[in-house]
């Protein structure tokens, strides 16, 4: 791990609404990006606009941290007018910079403001180092890697580009189209995966059938009944941040602007355990590693970084997420005086049960429910109800926006 070390490195978390901001903040990121209400390849995350976004852009600039706006979608005839107003309040919120993939944004962005910083999109697909000169040229300063660019490619672009930032995904969710464009939710569905409205037709279970014989179908057989032959498996880089660094990445991007606010802090803070230690010099430790098995996830990959991955790339069985801890509540409050705190449920837990205690920058905590207790004071048994307010008892200190988990 000599090649290029950096000490600006940066770990940007996935925001799909401001609880999850929040978390992403107080869990260890060093930015968050978020979507852009009308033109983001996330349509159906809450996303921010107007007010929403100014207050986004408040609370990370108070914090020291940065926020990046989401604006990748393809910009269509129609949606010129539309795309001029919802540049400006990006810009007017306070963002630090927009990320685009469709040149009629960057037009946009520039007509508004010469000086907010441009992101390129890893929909644009840049995997070479002449792409990546190609878009400097154009005013961009951070490029968001194709994620079909081996740690190789990725040393070949950093060494012709030191004046570029390089972003690239080091966990999450990976599309089986190149860098995400895709056609196929909208030729089944009519739903556009380039407009944000993707339905994850590759998760699908597929048969093949012959043209001339469409009563024959010809099941592709891996497990059982059907194959998952266009899903693939989650990135998971986190044992590996050393060799991210040295190949001159210098933002670490964690996929996931649909994902829940725990999901959220507990990769947030696996990631940021991670990279603290490998730049301290340290390895990776035990515990964050294990951290990511501990939110949903399919099985896990390195991706295209080490070479083309083929089959082990490639999730045959099933396209479902592997939950081996429920989240079972959110601290809202901490008692000292009565040694107790306030939890707001997520899942239902009982008496006895060993729940465990996510907090930001502190290890892992459990402790066995021996008495809770509802708003009213009433002891209860268990917790069945959804979003229910619960007091329970407890023998260490927590915080706010502490997380609980339990194992399945």
């Amino acid at each position: 791990m000599t090649e290029r070390i950096h000490n600006n490195i940066e770990l940007l978390a996935p925001c799909g609404g401001m609880e999850q901001l929040v978390c992403a903040i107080k869990y260890g990121a060093d930015a968050v990006y978020v979507g852009s209400k009308g033109f983001s390849l996330r349509a159906h995350a809450d996303n921010f606009k107007g007010i929403e976004l100014a207050d986004a852009c408040d609370y990370v600039h108070k914090h020291n941290k940065k926020i990046y706006v989401a604006m990748n979608s393809i910009i269509k005839p129609h949606d010129m007018e539309g795309a001029y107003a919802e540049a400006k309040g990006i810009i007017d919120a306070g963002a630090d910079a927009v990320i685009f993939s469709d040149p009629a944004v960057l037009e946009i962005v520039r007509s508004i403001d010469k000086n907010i910083e441009l992101h390129l999109s890893t929909q644009v697909s840049t995997c070479n180092h002449l792409s990546a000169q190609f878009w400097k040229k154009q005013g961009v300063s951070r490029i968001v890697l194709g994620r079909e660019c081996t740690l190789e490619d990725v040393k070949t672009i950093s060494a012709h580009n030191k004046e570029l930032e390089l972003e690239a995904f080091c966990h999450g969710a990976m599309c089986i189209a190149y860098s995400g464009r895709c056609l196929l939710s909208s030729y089944f569905t009519g739903r556009s995966a380039n407009c944000g409205d993707c339905t994850q037709t590759c998760r699908w279970q597929f048969n093949i059938t012959e043209v001339k014989r469409p009563d024959d179908s010809l099941v592709i057989e891996q497990y059982g009944d059907a194959t998952y032959i266009l899903s693939s498996k989650d990135l998971n880089m986190i044992e590996h941040i050393g060799d991210m660094i040295s190949s001159g990445i210098t933002s670490f991007k964690i996929e996931g602007r649909m994902k829940t606010a725990f999901y959220v802090a507990t990769v947030v803070r696996a990631y940021r355990m991670a990279i603290d230690a490998v730049l301290a010099g340290k390895p990776v430790p035990k515990e964050a590693v294990e951290e990511t098995y501990k939110t949903s996830h399919r099985e896990y990959t390195t991706g295209f970084f080490y070479g083309n991955p083929l089959e082990d790339g490639q999730q045959y069985g099933s396209s479902a997420y592997i939950r081996d801890y429920e989240f079972t509540g959110r601290v809202l409050d901490y008692l000292p005086e009565k040694g107790q705190m306030l939890i707001e449920q997520r899942s239902k837990f009982s008496l006895g049960d060993t729940l465990e205690v996510l907090s930001p920058g502190s290890e892992i905590k459990s402790f066995v429910v021996e008495h809770m207790y509802d708003e009213d004071g009433n002891p209860v048994a268990s917790a069945p109800h959804p979003r229910q307010k619960l007091y329970i008892d407890i023998d260490f200190e927590v915080e706010a926006d502490d997380f609980l988990r339990k194992a399945k």
